[in-house]
Formats: structure tokens, sequence, C-alpha cells
């Protein structure tokens, strides 16, 4: 497996801050988790919360904390993350999908979350990390997609995503500049290597605070955006089978059909 050789640092689109070491923390409780396979998308947020830097574990021997050093953003990507993810799975649920927010501290150690990530990815399950980057000329782009080298199925799920971003970044060019759809390998998009994954990066944090405060995720600048991914999401992901509710007349029971 080269996943643990393979840019285990770097887990955003595009700036990505390593800060120093910190003490060794004792080990880090989780919380419960959908059952596999109960997902159309996941949603990693890759990212610790910046007191969990250098605290959190690479791996189930908990020696070492590197991946959780390596922080995006400047450290403060989290500050906005959460939110527009969960802003970004309201409006994927209302479109009739199954959708999960995965944060790592919700495992043991990176280990665990990227074995979830894997086998979600192995049941189909679309894997769409969301990012923010830090800022422009900073070693922060702004907005772009990520995918794998040569995957075409990645491509193809992004290709929507990356027409939405260039739209939005066209209209307000000052919230960060537009990046490729790129192929840079990251160990997020990696662990997805068995469904479509596309990762996202939505502007640049520091002139989104700039021009909107530190609640910008809550304007309807912001709004416009993560609808617009929303629906290009949706069109490269297909809805699972639902259950039609009917009823027999004849012998007055109550019978489950498939639509499909």
């Amino acid at each position: 497996d080269p996943m643990p050789y393979v840019n285990d640092l770097i887990r955003g689109g595009g700036d990505v801050k390593v800060t120093g070491q910190q003490n060794r923390p004792k080990a880090t409780t989780t919380t419960s988790l959908p059952p596999q396979g109960s997902n159309d998308i996941i949603i990693p947020l890759d990212h610790v919360k910046p007191e969990l830097s250098g605290k959190f574990p690479d791996d189930e021997s908990r020696t070492s904390f590197d991946q959780s050093r390596a922080t995006g953003a400047a450290g403060r990507e989290r500050d906005h993350q959460d939110s527009a993810a969960a802003k970004l799975k309201t409006l994927l649920e209302k479109k009739g999908f199954r959708v999960s927010v995965i944060k790592p501290e919700s495992f043991s150690s990176y280990e665990t979350y990227d074995a979830y990530i894997k086998a979600e990815a192995a049941k189909g399950t679309r894997i769409l990390p969301l990012h923010f980057d830090a800022k422009v000329g900073q070693g922060g782009t702004g907005f772009l997609t990520r995918t794998r080298k040569g995957d075409a199925a990645d491509a193809a799920f992004a290709r929507p995503i990356q027409a939405a971003l260039s739209n939005f970044q066209r209209a307000n060019p000052e919230l960060g500049n537009l990046g490729p759809s790129d192929t840079v390998s990251n160990a997020t998009v990696n662990a997805g290597a068995l469904s479509p994954t596309a990762l996202i990066e939505l502007g640049a944090m520091v002139q989104w605070e700039e021009k909107y405060g530190r609640n910008f995720t809550s304007t309807d600048t912001f709004n416009t955006l993560i609808e617009s991914v929303a629906d290009a999401v949706a069109q490269g992901t297909p809805k699972q089978a639902s259950p039609v509710f009917t009823q027999s007349r004849q012998i007055n029971t109550v019978q489950w059909y498939c639509k499909c």
C-alpha cells in the first residue's frame, strides 16, 4: 500500500502550513460514524482543528503526529470548513442524496480516517474533500478542483464542479484566482481511488474574510457559490434506489417496491 508514503502531509488543494511539534497527547476519543455503504457522498474535511495540531496521531501506533501539523489556510481552515460543509450537505440532501461530513477527530488516527474513506470508495460512494485556500500570493490560489492523475471517472466528476467555480470566480475575482482542475498527488484523493473523487477549494479564505468578515459563509454571495457547487456535484452523482410506498386494494396489505 503506497498511501503512507505518498504526500502524507498534503491534504489540502493549495497552501498548507506545517506548524511546530507540540507535546504528544493522550489518546483521542472518537464519535459515532455512519455505517459503511449508507452514503452517496462523503465530505472529508481533512485538516484537524487548530487545537489538535501536532496532537492527532498519524496511525494507531500513536508515535507520530506529522499529518495533524499540516494545517490548511494558515491553521484556521476549520473556522469555515465546518459551516461550508454543513451547507453543502443540506443542499445535497434536499436533492435526495445521502451525505455525511467526515472529520479526522471522529477517528482514532489519520490511518483509520483514510481506511474509512477507502472503504466508502469501494462501495461506490463519491468522495468530495472540501477546503479553502489561504491567501493569494502566499502559496494560495483560490478556486480549483483536484483529482487523481489519469482517472477518467474523477475527471468527469470534477468537470461540472470546476465549471461552477470558474463561473463564480469570473463574477468575484477578488475572492481568489482560478486554478486548473489539477492532478497533483493528494493523500485524501488517493484514498478515494475506487470511486469518483474531486477535492474542491472554495476560494481564498483571507480574501473572503477581508470582504465579508469572519461570518462570510452566511452571506448571500457564499450561498450562491455553494448552491452552484451542489448543483454541479449532483450532475455527477447517481441516486440510490429508494422505496415507493403502495397499498394493494385487493388484499389490503402493505407492499414495498423499488423505484429504479
